[in-house]
């Protein structure tokens, strides 16, 4: 039966086990050493002319800080994320091509691109005054539910970039135990790391981003079939500058990061920058390929069931693909596969790092909150829940996705 593609198997009441990390709130299957020395290269995609017509038309270029650019081919790219480093290093700073062709809503580029690489980076899609406007909302929500230690002197002020760097914080509360938000507080704060899951409910940001109908329609293209209806989404999660150093390479040499993916149920996950993201400035960072291992470390194709394989996959998958941090202009919006592996990026910028996380299912009968408590998945900070019924993952990531070759209706 597990062959059989229309096959739909029921959810297995079974706990899954998980550790916490103690920094970002997110939930990893496992940790990787800390790096030792990094080089610090800088890695941007540009458009290739070249590229023959069966490939993604991306080059790169790649090089020390100090040194000239030299042309790499998108051959020697997949090379460079395949092969396990020497030694562990920082992520790389990538640029994403703009694929897009005219008049069409995914062009074959950026479907071939997403299938490869699991993410798609579609450019100022959108509207540039209404980021600017959520921006200076989330600073109003921020200073007024963030307390800050007051014993530091520090005061955090909008209008005063030499305030957000290395922000401290009053101690957080644990996160609560029970009631509508068990598990996780709606404010959490640690280190330069903000969520404000609250703001996810706002109508304006709701309107500007997660059910703005671009965004809705390149998820709609990618997946296909009836989306889940958007209520809310997790919130803005503002990353603010944290460094012990005035020098960068002493910055990057001790800054690291580590892949986890997303639990529950994952099919398209979506990630808006509000503010203009550059270089080593917190962008979200990302594991490209990994979403094709990863989805064979699942029993169901999207809710969370992993494997006993699962953990040590995901630290190969750390050890060997090569992390990228993508920077993009301010309504620049990231659509990534729900199995792909990714990480908070780093930062010691200047800036703080505006960006809103909304998550996209198919429409189909799923659990009760209570269900989910019960098998230790309740996470409600998020607008998509268990299927109750899944498919059964086979060798096609793509069969009852849209942009899957020989797709598989869903009923």
């Amino acid at each position: 039966m597990a062959s059989d593609v229309r096959h739909r198997a029921h959810l297995l009441p079974v706990r899954v086990a998980a550790s916490r990390s103690t920094s970002g709130g997110c939930w990893h299957a496992h940790w990787i050493s800390k790096a030792r020395r990094a080089l610090p290269v800088e890695l941007f995609g540009v458009l290739s002319a070249d590229a023959p017509p069966h490939s993604v038309p991306l080059s790169v270029a790649v090089a020390p800080l100090s040194m000239e650019w030299r042309s790499v081919s998108a051959h020697d790219m997949c090379m460079l994320m395949r092969e396990p480093p020497a030694e562990r290093r920082a992520s790389r700073v990538f640029l994403a091509p703009d694929l897009s062709a005219p008049g069409a809503l995914l062009s074959p580029a950026e479907v071939r691109f997403f299938q490869e690489h699991g993410f798609l980076v579609k450019h100022a899609l959108l509207d540039r005054d209404a980021m600017t406007a959520a921006v200076a909302r989330t600073w109003e929500y921020l200073l007024d539910v963030v307390p800050q230690d007051q014993a530091s002197g520090w005061r955090l002020n909008p209008h005063d970039p030499g305030t957000w760097q290395n922000p401290r914080w009053a101690p957080m509360p644990p996160h609560p135990t029970s009631g509508e938000h068990e598990g996780r507080a709606p404010v959490e704060y640690h280190g330069g790391v903000v969520k404000l899951h609250l703001l996810g409910r706002e109508e304006s940001l709701l309107e500007s981003f997660a059910n703005h109908p671009r965004v809705r329609d390149i998820v709609r293209g990618l997946l296909g079939g009836e989306l889940r209806e958007t209520s809310f989404f997790r919130g803005v999660y503002p990353i603010f500058p944290t460094r012990e150093s005035a020098d960068d390479r002493v910055e990057l040499e001790r800054r690291t990061v580590a892949p986890h993916t997303d639990r529950v149920c994952q099919q398209v996950n979506v990630c808006a920058y509000l503010g203009d993201v550059a270089p080593r400035s917190g962008g979200f960072t990302v594991y490209p390929g990994s979403h094709l291992r990863l989805f064979s470390e699942h029993r169901y194709e999207a809710n969370w069931s992993p494997l006993p394989s699962y953990e040590s996959t995901l630290a190969k998958v750390g050890a060997t693909v090569e992390p990228l941090e993508l920077i993009a202009a301010r309504g620049s919006v990231i659509f990534w596969h729900g199995r792909l592996a990714h990480s908070g990026g780093i930062h010691f910028g200047r800036d703080v790092r505006w960006a809103a996380f909304a998550d996209y299912t198919h429409d189909r009968p799923t659990l009760t909150d209570d269900e989910h408590r019960a098998l230790g998945l309740y996470e409600w900070f998020k607008d998509v829940k268990l299927f109750r019924e899944d498919f059964e993952a086979s060798s096609d990531p793509w069969r009852h996705w849209a942009i899957g070759s020989s797709r598989v209706p869903l009923h």
